[in-house]
């Protein structure tokens, strides 16, 4: 199998991509069960779509601006259809292993001139379903990769001023996807400042790209009224709003068994078997830092899922590269292939079916969209839920802005203050929600001081939950 990629012949990328289908299209068309973020992400293009009002006001979210405008387009598309994302992901995965293909070859990262790294990234990035998702991260790790290959010409002494204004520019653009990019924006100043002579001009250049992208979307937001919003929703949410865990570190550690032994190995392989020019063992060491920071990115996220673990992918397809490559007996390399991908499919079947109970081990079903009792009730309904379960939301729409409790939680609970009271009043007179669902017990608080909003609702218990019902 390693031998069909190991020819230096461009078509050898058709196999790549019908490799990557063949692997990632009958888990989607099985059906995979909705993760709580992708609903999140659903509802964020839903009212982006459905409302005139700026980014930040439509919805309450703490997902990147560019990454809310991307979910509003794919929602006028695609609709409620997660078949259509996950299909669009499998395009943009195939693009980024064809970056990351071309960075390592233009920049002689390996001894050969093959199609092995686009093979290995396309292979590594299906190693969970749950990783078939077109986040935020996905959608800023091409950019990040456009980097990598400016800092590689850097080291490989190619020094143009242009080429770190992009370097800024791509790592901004990646951070208004998801901003813990911004730890791989240090990792790429550290790299340049260790393993280049890269003059303090042309850091700071780096750095004015970088500030300046940031600093476009901060003024888009001020202009439309939206600016203290980006702050606190976009920025400061980061330090500010805690988000629950939807993972165990047990689960994650599971989740990641098979790829980070096969990193573990291929490191030890890659440092004791191979001899390397100056600046590949450079490139390795950024590699290094790559893997730092997508530790950071990780430990540091909002949103802890298994979907995240995709930062972990160019660092494990590199390493793994090089141990392949520089086995002397190429029999070796088909065989140790040949399992990686057996593990590698095997470890998504097995979290796809839940065989061997692992679900009860990894504790994943904290990822997925829970079964609503009173679906019935709330299925095609304008509903509001007050509270985290967003569950309901799975069949129904947002009626409001509210749709991240965390942030929506000090609104509810501070009903007392009149700034509160009044963003209530008009997001409920604006658009009446059908349903409100009170997981909290605060709405009958909140309708002690909005008595017109309250004579339009009918209170009734259901399954546990105190749900309002419009008139």
């Amino acid at each position: 199998m390693l031998s069909l990629f190991r020819i230096n012949d461009p078509y050898r990328l058709i196999l790549v991509f019908l490799l990557l289908v063949a692997i990632r299209l009958p888990f989607i068309l099985d059906g995979i069960p909705m993760m709580k973020v992708e609903l999140h992400w659903l509802l964020i293009g839903e009212r982006m779509a459905s409302t005139a009002a700026s980014m930040y006001d439509s919805v309450w979210t703490t997902t990147g601006p560019l990454a809310n405008v991307v979910y509003s387009w794919l929602f006028k598309i695609f609709g409620r259809s997660t078949v259509g994302y996950q299909i669009l992901a499998i395009l943009v995965v195939f693009h980024q292993s064809v970056v990351f293909n071309s960075l390592l070859l233009r920049n002689k990262a390996y001894d050969e001139y093959n199609y092995v790294p686009a093979f290995l990234y396309a292979i590594f990035s299906c190693f969970i379903p749950t990783m078939f998702l077109l986040s935020p991260v996905v959608m800023g790790l091409g950019f990040f990769l456009l980097t990598l290959n400016n800092v590689f010409r850097r080291i490989d002494n190619e020094a143009q001023d242009e080429m770190f204004l992009y370097n800024g520019v791509y790592l901004g653009i990646a951070t208004l996807f998801y901003l813990p990019y911004f730890y791989f924006f240090i990792l790429s100043l550290v790299s340049l400042i260790l393993f280049s002579s890269a003059i303090a001009r042309r850091l700071l250049l780096m750095t004015y790209g970088y500030l300046l992208v940031i600093t476009i979307s901060g003024l888009v937001a001020y202009f439309r009224g939206d600016l203290s919003y980006w702050w606190d929703f976009y920025i400061a949410s980061w330090w500010q709003v805690t988000m629950p865990a939807n993972i165990s570190v047990t689960g994650l550690v599971l989740l990641g068994t098979i790829p980070f032994a096969l990193l573990l190995i291929s490191l030890f392989k890659t440092y004791s078997m191979g001899r390397y020019k100056v600046y590949q063992v450079k490139f390795q060491q950024v590699f290094l830092l790559t893997l730092l920071g997508a530790i950071l990115n990780y430990f540091f996220a909002q949103w802890k899922g298994a979907h995240q673990l995709i930062l972990f992918v160019p660092v494990i397809a590199f390493f793994t590269g090089h141990y392949l490559l520089v086995l002397r007996k190429h029999w070796q390399a088909e065989i140790i292939t040949v399992l990686m991908v057996a593990f590698v499919i095997g470890n998504a079947l097995v979290f796809h079916n839940n065989w061997f109970f692992v679900e009860r081990i990894v504790q994943q079903q904290s990822l997925f969209v829970d079964e609503y009792k009173a679906e019935r009730l709330v299925e095609n309904q304008q509903v509001l839920v007050v509270g985290e379960k967003i569950s309901p939301y799975k069949n129904a729409s947002a009626a409001t802005k509210f749709i991240l409790w965390p942030l929506a939680e000090p609104v509810f609970k501070g009903t007392n203050q009149y700034e509160n009271l009044g963003l209530l009043q008009k997001a409920l007179s604006d658009n009446p929600p059908g349903i409100i669902v009170d997981q909290q017990n605060l709405v009958e608080q909140a309708f002690a001081r909005l008595t017109l909003i309250k004579v339009k609702y009918q209170k009734r218990e259901s399954g546990g939950e105190t749900i309002y019902r419009l008139k």
